[in-house]
């Protein structure tokens, strides 16, 4: 493959991105955060100070706009869990978790989504702002639980997938599990990142510890999980 012919499958693979909601999402929150940065470490003050703490915060509202009704998506979730839903003793006690904690992930994303939109609809103007303050705490909460959550599922996924290279002996076949290994680890990752964020707004640090903690992080965030949107469409 020519330098061209990466170049033009790179291009192919970010407008398929750009066609999701979900990728919208993480390219506005990278160029959200990258605007962010350049606010907390070079522009103190001044014109572009201005414009690009506009830009962020149209950014953020821009990016609650795209996942409106995100909700619809856990629902979904429920009813696929609903309709068949059983514990295999056979599994290990942390297959075991994964399987018993779906539904209480899919109800979290629920609430999680719900407080998210009251968040938004408040900040566009069409409820009282008094919701997006009951909300926010609401949001921040349920978002911590997913982080961990998702931690203990992208674990396990990471074990199996180690587990299954041992065993395997196809080249073909090998390749395709050292790629979800390395994408369990960038997910890992991005998880922490999360987490770093998501713990100082949870437990109201804001004041207390340097903003570059969150913007750091939160562009670390945006960064892997644009990332991790390329490996699952290239």
């Amino acid at each position: 493959m020519t330098l061209f012919d990466r170049f033009l499958w790179r291009v192919m693979v970010f407008r398929k991105i750009l066609q999701l909601n979900d990728g919208r999402d993480k390219i506005l929150k990278v160029l959200q955060y990258t605007s962010k940065v350049l606010l907390w470490a070079y522009l103190k003050k001044g014109t572009l100070h201005d414009k690009s703490s506009k830009l962020a915060s149209q950014l953020s509202i821009t990016r609650k706009c795209i996942r409106l009704f995100h909700w619809l998506e856990p629902i979904q979730e429920i009813i696929d869990i609903a309709g068949d839903f059983s514990i295999d003793p056979k599994l290990t006690r942390h297959a075991q978790s994964v399987k018993l904690l779906q539904p209480l992930s899919a109800i979290n994303g629920i609430v999680n989504d719900l407080s998210d939109d009251i968040i938004c609809i408040g900040k566009i103007g069409l409820l009282d702002k008094q919701w997006v303050t009951k909300a926010t705490p609401i949001s921040d909460r349920c978002w911590f639980i997913s982080i961990f959550l998702d931690v203990n599922e992208a674990v396990y996924g990471l074990r199996v997938a180690e587990e299954k290279l041992k065993l395997e002996k196809d080249p073909k076949k090998q390749k395709q599990i050292a790629d979800k290994i390395y994408y369990q680890k960038v997910s890992l990752t991005k998880l922490m990142c999360d987490f770093i964020f998501c713990f100082i707004d949870v437990f109201q640090l804001g004041d207390k510890v340097n903003e570059g903690y969150q913007t750091v992080s939160g562009l670390c965030a945006a960064l892997l999980g644009t990332y991790k949107l390329f490996l699952k469409n290239k």
